[in-house]
């Protein structure tokens, strides 16, 4: 009777274990998939806000049940100082936004119902999912997280970079419901998943992972690839970070001159590759060089309706020391009549003041030294994810509010779940 039981009980555990891997990834990778459906932006929401709905809802189910679950198993949870100051930061930061929306709503640039959608339901909700992950499934979470990459990037060689609105004008990869920022990061995400996968092949628990490390370089060029297309620079600058975290992580005690001969052969076709696609880059009518040297200029566009991001900082900073309450206390979401600050530990100090902005940043700093700790571990199979959050932590530094970066909300909830429940240095493949 146990028999005809067990193997029942050990299916349904595989598919309940492979449709949270699933959402893991249809919460964090979903939206650039569902993006390439919309063809107007006029009409946009039709998609994208089914979408949200979606993902709202399954957050909010998930959230619910594992509360049942922890109350049915008296199981005690014990925070950790920063989950108890990151929920601090929160706390302060919404009351801010419901005030200023409920308050101050005609000094925003866009509509107030935004700010609320944005941050609870896209942000917080569905971040609040990932401070639970299961902690044995790294495997799945990852291959799921990979198979939307590759098919964002795959999807991202059908746009058309001359046809895509202001963005399109600059010679920039876009969508009609993607940005270049967005496009170049999830190609970046790509690259990194990949390399990750590819250093780690000869620890992978199927022969079916095994061989998904070995092909896993062929999407990692073609991510490179799109980074360039995209022509942006905070994708570009995290990809470079991130890949410099990951081959300093490469542990040498165990290697031998065959290990050292592969890994210089690597690094070779490595260069080949970029050099490659730097010229198709330059052949696809890409602005790359010319964001570059914009890089240095300390020009974001070209075209004179944006704003320069250190610009933004500045107008941000002269606002908050304006008065002592603004300083004290935050004065505002955004810079009046302007936007958010691109930053987000200006954003932080702007909207919630010198304790709330010292707060957020030292659980930042904190998170990212979690982070860089996970990713550089060999022994650790939630690496990847760890080099994941410390590319959502550089991208929020150059394109990013506090209410609206929900990508870097879920990889920090992530990192902040696995240090409050004790197992980041205890999960090995």
């Amino acid at each position: 009777m146990s028999n005809a039981i067990n193997p029942t009980k050990s299916s349904f555990t595989v598919i309940l274990d492979n449709l949270r891997a699933f959402i893991f990834s249809l919460i964090l990778f979903g939206y650039g998939v569902i993006s390439f459906l919309v063809t107007d932006a006029s009409v946009s929401r039709m998609i994208t806000v089914p979408y949200r709905g979606i993902i709202l809802g399954v957050s909010s189910f998930l959230l619910a049940a594992t509360f049942v679950i922890n109350i049915l198993k008296k199981k005690k949870i014990f925070p950790s100082k920063i989950t108890l100051l990151l929920t601090v930061f929160i706390l302060i930061y919404s009351i801010r936004l419901l005030y200023e929306v409920g308050f101050h709503s005609d000094m925003l640039v866009r509509d107030s119902s935004e700010y609320l959608l944005y941050w609870f339901s896209i942000c917080l909700i569905p971040g609040l999912t990932f401070l639970d992950l299961n902690k044995d499934q790294s495997d799945n979470y990852r291959l799921f997280s990979w198979l939307f990459l590759c098919a964002i990037s795959l999807l991202s060689l059908t746009l058309d970079s001359q046809s895509s609105g202001s963005f399109g004008e600059a010679g920039r990869l876009a969508g009609q419901a993607l940005n270049p920022i967005s496009v170049g990061h999830y190609a970046t995400s790509l690259v990194l998943v990949s390399l990750n996968m590819f250093f780690t092949r000869k620890k992978a628990k199927s022969k079916n992972l095994k061989l998904i490390g070995r092909l896993s370089l062929f999407p990692a060029f073609l991510g490179t690839y799109i980074v360039f297309l995209s022509s942006s620079r905070g994708p570009l600058i995290a990809l470079i970070l991130c890949c410099t975290i990951l081959f300093l992580s490469l542990k040498s005690k165990d290697t031998n001159i065959i290990d050292v001969l592969k890994t210089i052969a690597t690094l070779a076709v490595i260069y080949l590759a970029i050099n490659f696609i730097f010229t198709l880059a330059l052949q696809s009518d890409s602005s790359f060089v010319d964001r570059m040297i914009g890089l240095f200029k300390g020009d974001d566009f070209d075209d004179t309706r944006f704003i320069q991001r250190p610009e933004l900082i500045r107008l941000a900073t002269q606002q908050i020391i304006a008065n002592l309450e603004g300083l004290v206390f935050g004065s505002g979401i955004e810079v009046l009549g302007v936007g958010y600050p691109h930053n987000l530990l200006v954003d932080a100090f702007l909207s919630t003041g010198i304790i709330g902005g010292l707060i957020f940043t030292f659980v930042y700093i904190d998170i990212v030294i979690k982070a860089i700790h996970i990713a550089t571990s060999s022994s650790n199979s939630w690496n990847w994810l760890g080099i994941l959050c410390i590319q959502q932590s550089i991208s929020v530094m150059f394109s990013g509010a506090l209410y609206a970066s929900n990508s870097f909300w879920y990889t920090f909830f992530a990192i902040a779940g696995m240090s409050a429940t004790g197992w980041r240095k205890k999960v090995v493949e």
